[in-house]
């Protein structure tokens, strides 16, 4: 049905991913059988219906592992991150930089290693969305080293932001995971460079601005998620003329590597003649 209303309305290529929460086995293979080209599961309980408990993600991973698609992770601990936002309101803490302070990395890290585990010898191609932490890096180098079937993707946010940004950007740079610390950043384009993390994604997920703007006083108020589309290619594009990274390894992690992983290469992803 949601192919249909895309057919229809489309102005670009597209891929559906399926949702792989707390669903049967059959549902995963009925959209698997329906054109999707991967799942998505969420470590937290921001989009109950994409959410799985540890043994609902086991079974899931089984049921992908046969069917042949990826895993895309958010990986969070579902407690640390509830229990930090709890601890930060109580103390009055609603400031924009207090959704980095109490949502810490150790979030992020515990989880990344947790689904690393849980996917062993499954057979699933485990995918890291959004990776922000130097520990989670340290977890999914850990993984490859050892011949795991597992990648790892971050976005602009964490590359050209840190959490200081918070201070003047505000709930306008507010995402999930949050804003990582120069440390962290640090970690994330040296992963990049070494082909730890091999997948540059642009998150987008825009909000309007009256909605934004209620996170200036409360910035749990605010939802999380920036614009990423037209933005992204530029952002890096000058990273690229500043040295940082090489026009060949940004084509290579923005457009080629996502193609492979979601099996569209090469009819997405590369210019051939």
């Amino acid at each position: 049905e949601k192919i249909k209303i895309a057919d229809a309305k489309a102005l670009v290529d597209y891929a559906l991913i399926g949702g792989a929460g707390e669903v049967s086995a059959e549902a995963l293979r009925g959209l698997a059988a329906g054109g999707v080209v991967a799942f998505k599961t969420f470590m937290i309980a921001r989009f109950k219906e994409l959410t799985a408990s540890d043994a609902w993600m086991l079974d899931n991973f089984k049921v992908l592992g046969e069917l042949g698609l990826p895993c895309l992770i958010h990986a969070e601990n579902q407690s640390i991150v509830e229990s930090g936002m709890e601890k930060a309101v109580a103390s009055g803490r609603v400031d924009p930089i207090a959704h980095c302070e109490f949502r810490p990395a150790i979030a992020e890290t515990e989880a990344t290693m947790r689904t690393i585990i849980l996917a062993e010898g499954t057979g699933v191609h485990l995918h890291i969305c959004h990776m922000t932490a130097k520990g989670a890096v340290e977890a999914l180098s850990w993984a490859q080293s050892r011949g795991r079937c597992v990648t790892g993707e971050t976005s602009p946010n964490y590359l050209l932001m840190t959490e200081e940004d918070m201070k003047t950007r505000g709930p306008y740079a507010k995402v999930d995971p949050p804003l990582r610390k120069a440390e962290d950043q640090a970690a994330l384009w040296a992963a990049i460079s070494d082909g730890t993390v091999s997948v540059l994604a642009s998150d987008h997920a825009p909000y309007p601005k009256s909605e934004k703007e209620k996170g200036w006083k409360n910035i749990y108020d605010a939802p999380s998620g920036g614009v990423g589309v037209q933005t992204s290619l530029p952002l890096m594009l000058n990273k690229v003329n500043e040295g940082k990274i090489s026009l060949e390894r940004l084509v290579e992690i923005f457009s080629e590597n996502p193609a492979k992983l979601l099996k569209l290469h090469p009819r997405k992803g590369v210019l051939m003649p």
